[in-house]
């Protein structure tokens, strides 16, 4: 999914607002609204990239091998992560007051999935990784995925998550494999969520 330097700049300068927003007015709008409208963009820059992907491939058993191993080394990875600070340093998870809605479930599940693979690992990633190599690449890939969220007790299990995503990327070629672990991985995510409650 190639697509021009300039298209890019607006996607990471539209990402980079996002954060500066969620970050400095957290609520239900702010964490609904700018994902949506930058999936938007993407979709809009895009769109030829879009049209000519095989969709087909993901079905293939190699590739939803490559899913599974990017879905659970992830899980595997973010938790570890998690133990380490909210156990090992007694960091709480910050509540944002985020009621579960299935507006909330649409936009965390599948749009911030898609926005964070494009931006993170297609842009950031793989632009740094012709630069620098892998593991350049994927560290500074993968930290500025973590402080994108704004739950900071978990940003080792997001830098962990991002580092393992940024692996499977570069072995399967196929952002669709990442997208798929990204999405299934906040599925899972919110359904443990709705079952504390």
């Amino acid at each position: 999914m190639e697509v021009s330097s300039r298209n890019q700049w607006i996607i990471l300068a539209m990402t980079a607002c996002m954060v500066g927003v969620q970050f400095g007015f957290p609520s239900q709008i702010t964490l609904l609204v700018p994902p949506t409208v930058i999936i938007l963009a993407i979709l809009f820059l895009y769109r030829r990239q879009i049209r000519s992907y095989q969709w087909v491939d993901l079905t293939r058993s190699n590739q939803l091998y490559n899913i599974f191993i990017a879905l659970t080394h992830g899980l595997i990875a973010q938790a570890i992560g998690i133990v380490i600070i909210e156990y090992g340093f007694r960091i709480p998870e910050p509540d944002i007051g985020l009621q579960i809605t299935t507006v909330v479930l649409i936009s965390s599940t599948f749009f911030s999935a898609i926005l964070e693979e494009v931006v993170y690992r297609k842009i950031i990633f793989s632009n740094l990784d012709r630069r620098i190599g892998f593991w350049g690449a994927a560290a500074i890939s993968s930290l500025l995925f973590a402080v994108s969220h704004y739950n900071y007790a978990a940003h080792l299990g997001y830098f962990f998550l991002g580092m393992v995503w940024c692996y499977a990327y570069k072995k399967s070629g196929n952002l669709g494999v990442v997208i798929a672990a990204h999405t299934i991985f906040n599925a899972i995510y919110f359904v443990v969520r709705i079952l504390q409650m």
